[in-house]
């Protein structure tokens, strides 16, 4: 038994040592872009036809997409972000700097909880605008005995 903790604890700082991967900053703005029209394509898609389902899908996975890559939360920590909370979630003016005052014309933030601690999570204009496309239409993509579309 002992053996096999020294062993996991060989292999944990083998992990953190490791060398990681990054990925540049231009390929990051290249996804980013790519993410932008695509979710634009498919909002616009949504506009002329609110029953077509590839675009609402398309447009959903997109705008997760984007959020991940702002905040960089693990999936399951977004996850727990429901309807009802972003809905209820409003920007709060006290106890702000000016600096994010500045930064809150920009982005929605809201609070979930996290694995150990409260998480930020940021909402750009236009995913804002993407999601309120999603929301409006949900109905449309949801039936009634969905136990997600309890959370409107």
């Amino acid at each position: 038994m002992k053996y096999l903790t020294m062993l996991q604890t060989i292999c944990i700082r083998k992990k953190m040592n490791s060398i990681g991967i990054v990925p540049l900053a231009s390929d990051l703005k290249k996804f980013k872009d790519y993410l932008k029209t695509t979710a634009n394509s498919a909002a616009a898609k949504l506009q002329s036809d609110c029953n077509d389902r590839d675009a609402y899908k398309t447009l959903q996975q997109t705008v997760y997409c984007r959020i991940m890559l702002l905040c960089r939360k693990r999936p399951g920590e977004l996850a727990r972000l429901t309807v009802k909370k972003h809905k209820l979630m409003k920007n709060l003016k006290t106890k702000i700097r000016p600096s994010e005052r500045i930064l809150m014309r920009k982005f929605k933030r809201v609070v979930i909880k996290g694995k150990r601690k409260a998480t930020p999570v940021l909402f750009s204009l236009d995913v804002q605008e993407h999601i309120q496309i999603l929301l409006d239409l949900r109905s449309n993509f949801t039936s009634q005995n969905d136990p997600t579309s309890s959370q409107n």
